[in-house]
């Protein structure tokens, strides 16, 4: 369940399939533009830059002011990146923006490959999702929720659910957990948790299975985030 937009990040030369591993892990009150690469014998902007520099503008639109959004430069491609864009991201940061140039494999940037392989796109998206999440914070999450997200890795945990071969389904992950949750609370506390990282999910492929199953996607991270959950590990 995504929440009211409050802030816009705005990724200029992000590989196409990292943004949707992006978009699950950064708050919900963050909206999501990217200026995605193709590849032409290396890597450049898909759009043409006239149309890059104007979807960098209507990105910035969408925030309810320009101190509100952030312009991410990648340095993934194999030629520079406009000049037209470039001069648009300037204008904007004058307007209030914040921009942030990437530095290749800076950690915790990972360096350019050839080919942007699952371990680089990982790698780039937990990178931005920390970027971004630290520039636009999420409310604190409220008492009753945050219980009841202990609750669920807790059950995870105690049954060593620690990996897409070793899970849990939906039903038995909220076995006599959050009855007093409203409507799409369950939906808010499992989107919180996969964008923390320290919880996994993959559709139930199982002869006659439906819905999600779930696992926990991250020890140390839950040792870090959640202390109390250590004896169970």
């Amino acid at each position: 369940m995504r929440g009211p937009v409050t802030a816009v990040a705005i990724l200029v030369g992000l590989p196409a399939p990292v943004r949707p591993m992006v978009e699950c892990r950064v708050g919900s009150h963050v909206c999501i533009g990217s200026i995605p690469l193709r590849k032409d014998g290396g890597f450049k902007l898909e759009p043409p830059p006239r149309v890059a520099a104007d979807m960098v503008v209507k990105f910035a639109d969408e925030a309810p002011a320009y101190d509100s959004v952030l312009i991410v430069v990648l340095p993934y491609v194999s030629t520079p990146i406009p000049d037209e864009v470039l001069k648009t991201i300037d204008m904007l940061r004058e307007l209030g923006a914040k921009t942030f140039k990437v530095q290749s494999g800076s950690p915790p940037w990972p360096a350019r490959v050839p080919k942007f392989d699952n371990s680089f796109q990982k790698d780039l998206a937990t990178a931005l999702a920390g970027l971004i999440n630290s520039s636009f914070p999420e409310d604190p999450i409220s008492e009753l929720h945050s219980g009841i997200a202990m609750e669920l890795l807790r059950g995870l945990a105690s049954h060593s659910k620690m990996g897409p071969n070793n899970h849990s389904h939906e039903d038995d992950l909220w076995k006599s957990r959050g009855n007093e949750l409203g409507p799409g609370e369950r939906a808010e506390i499992v989107a919180r948790l996969l964008r923390e990282g320290v919880l996994d999910r993959k559709k139930n492929k199982s002869a006659g299975g439906t819905g999600w199953v779930y696992w926990i996607a991250d020890v140390q991270m839950v040792r870090i985030k959640y202390p109390e959950l250590g004896p169970y590990f």
